[in-house]
């Protein structure tokens, strides 16, 4: 699964930088930044309120992580 990978997608989609988003979730950038590089894994709570701020299911960022370690995004890595 790419749930880092994902969550970036869905962030830049949102035109939102890492910076914004700590901000309105309440956690630092290093967090952020390490969720998104996949060193640290985001709790469901993290997950609930970011995917509530960005407007997409919970579901839809696990489909779409399913689906980058499937057919990858190279530039992502």
């Amino acid at each position: 699964m790419k749930l880092g990978q994902a969550l970036i997608l869905i962030r830049t989609a949102k035109e939102l930088n890492q910076e914004d988003l700590a901000a309105a979730l309440s956690v630092s950038k290093s967090h952020i930044c390490e969720v998104e590089k996949e060193k640290k894994n985001p709790s469901l709570d993290f997950l609930k309120s970011y995917a509530d701020l960005l407007k997409v299911p919970v579901s839809s960022i696990f489909r779409l992580a399913e689906r980058l370690a499937v057919e990858p995004l190279f530039f992502l890595d």
